[in-house]
């Protein structure tokens, strides 16, 4: 990445938590066939070189718990953070910044194992962060994270709520593809991540897979964005991307 497009060098993993961890691992199997690795937490399930951590719902809250992302200077980003009003606090030894309810954890490059042969999902695609108002989240995350918008997808198209995270994004909107939606999930949990887009290399297959598994389709793999209900993820709502 580019460092004038922002700090952000790529999603390290994520934290979702849920009521039954070891559950969900093997509903995350079955349904879309994914291997499934231990973590320190909880199961995990790979994401390239990145992964997915499911953990305790009781003891760290459900949903998107922690977003955690590789930069190059975490003590140089919580200083700014400082500077910026935000208060700045540690997860295991790394910086941990809240902007618009989501835990973001700062990391260094630690060397991650290469990923599985028989992985799934080959990287993020994005991060939905769903906010009352757009215009105010990206002024504050720009404050707090300086980052330009960077060019996106085969047309080049520069989007201006979307912070770049390598090839990737967080994407911080009021709206979304369903802005009803977004609003209920405000109101009803306030500012957060809201989704999570994850590259299959053969989005059809694996839709049909989801499909065959039981599992809930918000949309067709024809259709511009395919969606993984909630209901089969346990509380995540997943985009094939």
């Amino acid at each position: 990445m580019d460092v004038k497009l922002g700090p952000f060098r790529r999603f390290h993993h994520v934290v979702v938590g849920v009521a039954d961890p070891d559950a969900a691992a093997r509903d995350w199997a079955r349904v879309f066939g994914t291997p499934i690795l231990d973590g320190r937490d909880g199961p995990r399930i790979p994401v390239g070189d990145a992964w997915i951590e499911l953990t305790s719902g009781e003891r760290h809250g459900t949903g998107v718990v922690r977003v955690a992302v590789e930069v190059n200077d975490a003590a140089a980003l919580a200083g700014a953070a400082r500077a910026a009003g935000v208060a700045v606090g540690r997860h295991e030894g790394h910086v941990l910044v809240e902007l618009n309810g989501v835990r973001i954890e700062l990391r260094e490059d630690d060397g991650r194992a290469a990923p599985p042969a028989d992985v799934v999902f080959t990287r993020f695609h994005h991060v939905v962060v769903a906010v009352a108002d757009d215009a105010a989240a990206v002024r504050r995350w720009g404050e707090v994270f300086a980052f330009t918008p960077a060019p996106e997808g085969p047309d080049g198209r520069v989007v201006s709520h979307h912070v770049p995270v390598g090839d990737a994004w967080f994407g911080l909107t009021s709206a979304g593809t369903d802005a009803d939606a977004v609003a209920r999930f405000v109101a009803r949990r306030g500012e957060g991540v809201y989704a999570l887009a994850l590259v299959a290399p053969d989005r059809g297959a694996l839709a049909a897979r989801v499909t065959a598994a039981g599992g809930r389709l918000i949309g067709q793999p024809s259709d511009f964005q395919t969606f993984v209900h909630p209901a089969t993820t346990h509380g995540v709502l997943l985009e094939l991307a």
